[in-house]
Formats: structure tokens, sequence, C-alpha cells
């Protein structure tokens, strides 16, 4: 290895850094401020303590695109759309309904993995933010194992609720992300959260969401989970171009739009 090689592949890695954060470091100040006054006034509205409030401050970038991406399926000419979130609704929530007030909101109480108490073709969109990572088996399933049947089933009544071209976003954490790179080098649990049941790649998404009828309309791998410690990846970019492994799509998390055919 000469030391010519090891300058670029160091160079090469830098850059694949800057690049990692550069969409979160695109978004203008002025609303990433706005965001974090909206956090701040839903925490203390919803009493929730100082450790989660710290917490939901980290997730603004995420939150903040999740919004445009809901802007572009949900535009202000179409008054009236019916939007189902799943899980209880949260400080999320209340930002996504006041960037969206034209829309009818909607969130769900029940148990994701099981038949959903609700008619077919009932929502435009549904959105499924920081959920399907948490969704186990239904219990007594096969051997007690995992088969992704809780994730599978989410998705078959997701297809059903919707109505015809109807659009369903989820944003997962991506398991094949440099942040779970550095984990597993470091001998930690390669995965951000200890009660996620799964977390999965793009491809595992896809396969999933393409194997139960939806069509993909757009796809990214985002790094805007964990932006807050400003992590420099460059050695671990190093390493990887270094056993010629891809540096690409290694942030922290997937977004993907799916749409019903019709």
């Amino acid at each position: 290895m000469t030391w010519l090689a090891k300058q670029a592949w160091h160079i090469d890695a830098k850059l694949q850094n800057q690049k990692l954060y550069s969409q979160v470091k695109n978004i203008p100040s002025s609303d990433l401020d706005r965001y974090k006054q909206a956090v701040s006034a839903s925490c203390l509205q919803r009493n929730i303590e100082k450790e989660w409030s710290e917490n939901w401050q980290t997730h603004i970038p995420r939150m903040f695109i999740t919004s445009e991406w809901l802007s572009e399926i949900l535009p202000l000419d179409k008054p009236g759309m019916h939007v189902l979130e799943l899980g209880g609704d949260s400080v999320a929530t209340d930002l996504w309904r006041a960037d969206l007030p034209h829309v009818q909101w909607q969130n769900t109480d029940f148990d994701l993995r099981f038949p959903w108490p609700l008619q077919d073709g009932l929502a435009d969109v549904i959105v499924a933010t920081e959920v399907v990572e948490h969704l186990s088996d239904q219990p007594g399933e096969l051997n007690e194992g995992f088969y992704q049947l809780g994730f599978r089933a989410a998705l078959r009544e997701s297809l059903r609720v919707l109505k015809p071209g109807g659009f369903l976003l989820i944003t997962t954490p991506n398991a094949a992300s440099i942040v779970h790179l550095d984990l597993a080098l470091k001998a930690l649990p390669p995965w951000f959260y200890p009660l996620h049941v799964r977390e999965y790649t793009l491809n595992d998404v896809l396969y999933q969401l393409q194997n139960i009828g939806f069509e993909i309309q757009r796809k990214d791998i985002i790094h805007c989970l964990t932006t807050a410690t400003d992590t420099d990846y460059t050695l671990q970019f190093t390493w990887l171009l270094a056993g010629k492994y891809s540096v690409t799509n290694r942030g922290d998390d997937l977004f993907v739009l799916a749409r019903k055919p019709g």
C-alpha cells in the first residue's frame, strides 16, 4: 500500500463524511429554529420530562425532512386529504399538523400486527415514521423466532386501508449505516436503540413493500437521526475504501415513499 493510495483514501473519506451531513446542513437555520421552538412548546404542553424533551430536539432534522416529503404528496390545493399516522400522536404529530393544517389527521391506538379496525380505502396517505423497527411477530407464531410477520401484516393492512393511488411513507433506521458499522467495530450492539425489535436495510424495506404489492415512488438514505453529535466518520470511511466496500447509502435513516396501485 503506497503513501499516495492512503492519502487518496483519506481525502475521499473526508468528502464522504462531509456528504453524509450535507442534507441536514442545507436546512435553513430559520426552519431549524422554528422547529426548536415548536418542539419545546409541544414538550411543555405535553408535560414531557427534560431528558425526553432533549431527545426530541435531536429528532428535529428528521421531522423537518419528513414534513418536506409529506408536503409534496399533500398539496395545499387538495384540502381535506385523510392522513393516518401509525402510532399514538406525539411531538412529531404536533409539528406536522402545524405544517399541514389543510389535511385531516388521524392516529392509531391499536396493535398494528393484527387486522385494523378501519374500513377499506379510508386514507389518502399513511405515515409510519420510526415505527416498523418496533414491530415484533405476532405471539405464538411458528417457533417463537422472528420472521418479520408483524411488519408484513402492517404493510398488508396499509395497502388495504389506503385509497387506490394512496401513499405510504416509511422512515426507519438504516441497519447498514456508518453508525452501525462504527458500533460493531467498537464491539457494541449494532443498533440505535436496544428496544428496537429489528432494524432494516433499504433492500429489506423495498423487498417487503414490493412483495405486498406496493409500487416504490421515491427512496433515499438520509443522515438525520444522529447529527447532533456531529461525529467524524472519516476513519471509518477510510477503512471501507481500503477494503473496497461501498461508502454510499451509509446515512442513518431510510426514507421510502410507496404507492398503492390504482
